[in-house]
């Protein structure tokens, strides 16, 4: 996914260097952070602060035409540019700032980007490619894409934001994204999705560059070729390696997808994409999982082999829901066997038992993707563990991304080992921690509409743009919105409960207790205040 910093003399052309950024005056938004972005542990604002201030606030930069017409966000360091991955993370950090027009002309580049992109290469499927990442100073787009998460990262702004404008406006792009994804990375048209390139990036070979849609030195693409498309004339574009990872992320974005569709009214395209959903997710079940190592791998594309290489990306069967019950007990056995992937600092990309192991500790380099620990992939499994309910391990290994940046700062990777700091500092996606803090100790989880109550909450309180939430006692909660949602509330599963729900100190009724699964959940009106009491 990303290019090492070596690679960065050798761009094509008029690329900015990596001083670049310090030339650029970066946007002002006048914003007071704690007037939307605020709890009342000191501890939890010093960390918001340091983590805003570095990694998304100082970030954002004025346009950059013609590839970038609107302000953007960098992901800093050496990396220069608006990526697919790293925006993300911070858009959805810089949702509850009340900033929607900043938001929707960020992601009006990558609408552009598909808009003014020249024909890809005679036999591809032109229309929808969205670039890893879009250079400032050149124009066309590089001629590969990035890992998914658009249609994801969209969604969940907007269930922050509830501003309909922004998915109207995302709609047909992501729909044309996902099209040019589902007809150029899944060649053999089994759900499951490939890797690819049209053309090299500077002096790097076109294979090493197919490999930069995703996790870029993920050893499952290790003996990765490139061939053509058997369904027309191409060139070397395809490559024969179909990534857990990259399916999971596609499956992500589709729910998405149907999701935006719904609210939209657009119930013909919810059910094409949730039909197209399942039929992912029943691919992955069917050809990823080994019964005899109870794990997901990635594929050969031709043979469907497994590649045996044991790394986090099995973890992601969890965030997108993938994997049956049966299965997600199976991978928790591996995600914290300390022989695996339970180190000093989970979870680090490859397992620690694995061959391909190896973060060459005290040289350089440390290799990208082979043990190393990355905040960003940490908070979708930490989100995975959430959805089938293993909540105490996600707390878990919260605590432990939290322990790590405290002692050595924020940082785009660490050592699973030691948790030293590699790679750039304070790096754009790296904001995602804050995103873990969010959802582990204050119990908002991705959809900013299901509270999962953490253990011993009392006396926590967080705002978080449109949304306020405390915990007055371990036994209630207090939740104001500013829109109207459907909030789902998870209380601790400890047996029988008395449940209470006022509204304004008005008692209500109309609400719905599942028993079996201990959820509470209701309707908000804006800017009524609902207390939940249980004994």
């Amino acid at each position: 996914m990303r290019l090492f910093l070596f690679f960065l003399g050798i761009f094509l052309s008029g690329t900015l260097s990596s001083q670049s950024t310090k030339n650029l005056k970066r946007v002002e938004l006048g914003v007071n952070l704690s007037d939307y972005v605020i709890t009342n542990d000191t501890g939890f604002n010093k960390i918001r602060d340091a983590i805003y201030e570095r990694s998304v606030l100082n970030k954002l930069y004025p346009p950059l035409p013609p590839s970038l017409p609107n302000c953007w966000f960098s992901p800093g360091g050496v990396y220069v540019g608006q990526w697919v991955w790293d925006t993300m993370f911070q858009l959805i950090a810089f949702a509850p700032l009340n900033q929607d027009t900043v938001i929707r002309n960020v992601f009006e580049n990558y609408w552009n980007a598909i808009d003014k992109n020249p024909e890809a290469p005679k036999g591809s499927f032109r229309y929808g490619i969205i670039p890893n990442f879009i250079n400032p100073q050149n124009w066309p787009p590089l001629g590969y894409s990035q890992i998914p998460i658009l249609g994801w990262g969209c969604w969940s702004i907007y269930q922050q934001t509830n501003d309909i404008e922004l998915i109207k406006r995302a709609f047909p792009y992501l729909e044309l994204f996902d099209r040019w994804y589902s007809t150029e990375r899944d060649i053999d048209q089994d759900e499951l999705i490939e890797f690819g390139a049209y053309k090299p990036i500077g002096t790097t070979d076109i294979l090493q560059t197919a490999r930069y849609e995703t996790f870029d030195f993920n050893p499952a693409m290790d003996d990765m070729q490139l061939t053509v498309n058997p369904n027309h004339e191409s060139g070397n574009w395809y490559g024969n390696v179909e990534g857990v990872e990259q399916t999971c992320f596609l499956i992500l974005q589709e729910q998405a997808i149907v999701k935006i569709a719904l609210i939209l009214g657009e119930k013909d395209r919810a059910n094409f994409y949730q039909k197209l959903v399942e039929k992912r997710i029943n691919a992955v079940r069917a050809k990823m999982w080994d019964p005899k190592t109870q794990f997901f791998y990635s594929l050969d594309r031709d043979s469907d082999k497994k590649i045996m290489t044991k790394n986090l990306m099995a973890f992601l069967t969890l965030t997108c829901g993938a994997a049956t019950n049966t299965q997600a007990e199976a991978l928790l056995k591996h995600l914290t066997n300390p022989n695996e992937f339970w180190s000093k600092l989970p979870v680090p990309t490859c397992s620690l038992d694995d061959p391909k192991y190896d973060t060459k500790i005290g040289k350089q380099p440390q290799l990208m993707w082979r043990g190393d620990v990355w905040p960003a992939t940490n908070y979708f499994v930490s989100m995975g563990l959430q959805k089938y309910g293993y909540r105490q391990t996600a707390e878990d290994l919260t605590n432990k991304m939290l322990e790590i940046m405290k002692l050595n700062g924020i940082n785009e990777r660490y050592d699973p080992k030691t948790g030293l700091g590699l790679g750039v500092k304070d790096l754009g996606m790296s904001c995602s921690i804050w995103s873990m803090v969010v959802q582990q100790v204050y119990g908002i989880q991705d959809d900013y509409r299901t509270i999962i109550v953490p253990q011993h909450p009392e006396r926590k309180k967080l705002k978080l743009g449109k949304i306020e939430l405390s915990y007055p006692t371990n036994n209630s909660l207090e939740l104001k919105s500013s829109f109207e949602r459907e909030f789902s509330v998870i209380l601790p599963d400890k047996g029988k409960k008395t449940i209470g729900l006022t509204c304004d100190g008005n008692v209500q009724k109309d609400f719905v207790w599942k028993t079996n699964c201990s959820t509470l959940i209701f309707k908000a009106k804006p800017e009524k205040s609902y207390r939940i009491k249980w004994e």
